[in-house]
């Protein structure tokens, strides 16, 4: 029947003549001295073993559907005589950064890949395989290449390449999807709305997932960064101690950047930045102390050369090397909320909030422009608080109603707006409490297209009512994605039935409503009191059109093409 073999930290044991077709047939972690032989599993995957030494996996059939054999922090393991064919989704054998193995005699046929090596997969020998009729024979990334293994006397017929570069693809790859934080997807997203799956955390997810790679990277409150796959399920997850709140960014090597925070020795709380495997481990972390003890990092974003940009609300914007290494530091003239934006030339804009008592390099309430090394350009203070800022094809940045030239002028103010987005026509969408609005790139608005929680409820005894909307992701095909709900705090009879639902809308390119889908409805209020606080995070577009929105529910929302 169909079961998954679990275990940790396991010495000396053998798992010899099972068979299966769970999720997992042998799933094992920890382990050491082990014999894996003559076992024939069909599921999601057949052999997942990780942190794992001087064990030999022998003669298995791992026909599965995504991996046959999955290694990933190894060393010294055989890895012999196996039947890794017919896999529909992934390789037959599977290594990340792991050494010392030794691939021999197995039969790696009709897969989309044979063989694949990454994150720092070397020093491993790859002999006497028969490697046939695969999509791609052997493929690598740049820091697991052939050269880097032993790689020899295997038989390669039928593929179509025998040996292939590992590019990563990341169709959402950073919060806003890209450095100029446009929000525009080169991917449709769907024109009717089906719910996929829903994956639950055990917080609350509040900011956009990343999308790299098959892989779906998405943080939590309960301080847990999850990696899932493209039919939500969980590949692993990486505890970190505090809550998570920003979007994990995802590098041209397909490192991830997670920024997030930790207590100091003395219990205050500083930013840190991890830099994660794809296989979740952490390369490195760095610690970003700041002289005011705030720990809010704003999620990374990657520059072309590579490096990470975060700022936080201690009045810094702040520049890390792929190494980890501190690039610049530059004292703000008030808090940034929100992450930076770079443009096509490389110069780097932020937009600050409130001023700074302390000596100021910048400027509060304004909107400015970073050359590379940190030094500022220009600066601007047209007056009001910033957040998000997006940069247009020519230079132009949108923040919050203002649209500044390249050159640091003021072209026009007019409506706020939330993060703004940037269509391929230069048409700026952005929202606010009176719904979504498409902005022409002189300042006019277009069109405005109204939410059901538009205004607020209206009750007189609701001392706190909100409406709140995330940021656009535009598809390729036009469509406008955005989050909308309502908190409140009423404290007599609740609203009408159904008002406040937290919802996911879609509209079209002329402001008319394509559908909405609720992700999470309002619940039934007391007569005597009643707070509601929903939430959803931005959405995010993957490469087969699916959006991907986070909940104040804990869930992780995958909405495809009905």
């Amino acid at each position: 029947g169909a079961f998954t073999i679990r275990g940790s930290y396991l010495s000396n044991a053998s798992f010899v003549g099972n068979t299966g077709g769970a999720e997992e047939g042998i799933e094992l972690d920890h382990l050491s001295s082990l014999l894996i032989s003559q076992n024939q599993f069909f599921g999601h995957e057949s052999i997942h073993v990780e942190s794992c030494a001087d064990t030999t996996i022998d003669s298995n059939n791992a026909s599965a559907h995504d991996d046959g054999v999955y290694i990933a922090n190894c060393d010294n393991i055989q890895v012999s005589n196996n039947d890794a064919s017919n896999i529909a989704y992934g390789p037959g054998i599977y290594l990340v950064d792991s050494d010392g193995i030794t691939i021999t005699s197995n039969i790696l046929s009709n897969n989309p890949e044979g063989i694949r090596l990454v994150d720092h997969s070397t020093g491993n020998y790859i002999t006497t395989n028969t490697i046939s009729n695969n999509q791609c024979g052997i493929r690598t990334d740049s820091t697991s290449t052939p050269d880097q293994n032993y790689v020899a006397d295997n038989t390669l017929t039928g593929n179509t390449q025998d040996y292939c570069t590992f590019a990563v693809q990341s169709p959402w790859p950073m919060s806003h999807q890209n450095a100029q934080h446009t929000g525009l997807s080169p991917f449709p997203g769907p024109t009717a709305p089906v719910l996929k799956w829903s994956f639950q955390t055990s917080g609350q997810v509040e900011a956009a997932p990343a999308v790299g790679n098959g892989i779906i990277y998405v943080g939590s409150t309960d301080g847990n960064l999850y990696a899932l796959n493209l039919q939500g399920q969980l590949i692993w997850k990486l505890q970190t101690p505090s809550p998570i709140r920003t979007t994990p960014a995802i590098g041209s090597d397909g490192t991830i950047y997670l920024a997030s925070s930790i207590q100091n020795s003395s219990g205050r709380p500083e930013g840190i930045l991890y830099a994660i495997s794809p296989a979740g481990r952490v390369i490195w972390n760095v610690t970003l102390a700041n002289f005011q003890g705030y720990d809010s990092l704003s999620s990374p974003t990657i520059g072309s050369d590579g490096t990470i940009y975060t700022s936080d609300v201690g009045f810094r914007t702040i520049a890390v090397n792929p190494d980890g290494t501190l690039r610049w530091v530059l004292q703000t003239g008030g808090e940034v909320f929100d992450s930076p934006a770079v443009g096509q030339d490389g110069t780097l804009y932020v937009a600050t909030d409130d001023d700074n008592p302390s000596p100021t390099v910048v400027c509060g309430q304004c909107v400015a422009a970073l050359n590379p090394d940190g030094t500022v350009k220009w600066s601007l203070r047209p007056g009001g608080g910033f957040g998000f800022p997006a940069v247009g094809s020519d230079g132009t940045v949108y923040v919050d109603g203002v649209a500044v030239s390249s050159n640091g002028t003021l072209e026009w103010q007019g409506r706020p707006f939330v993060s703004p987005s940037i269509g391929t026509d230069g048409t700026i969408y952005g929202t606010g409490n009176q719904g979504l609005f498409a902005i022409n790139q002189d300042g006019s608005t277009r069109w405005r297209f109204p939410t059901e929680t538009e205004g607020g409820s209206g009750n007189p005894c609701c001392s706190y009512d909100v409406v709140q909307e995330s940021s656009v992701a535009i598809g390729s095909n036009g469509i406008l994605y955005f989050g909308d709900w309502f908190d409140h705090y009423c404290s007599c009879a609740p609203e009408p039935s159904g008002y406040g639902n937290a919802t996911l809308y879609a509209v079209n390119p002329d402001g008319t409503q394509a559908w909405n889908f609720v992700i999470q409805p309002t619940i039934a209020c007391s007569t005597s009191s009643c707070q509601q606080t929903l939430s959803l995070s931005d959405p995010a577009i993957g490469s087969d059109g699916t959006v991907y929105i986070g909940s104040g529910d804990g869930n992780l929302y995958a909405i495809g093409q009905a």
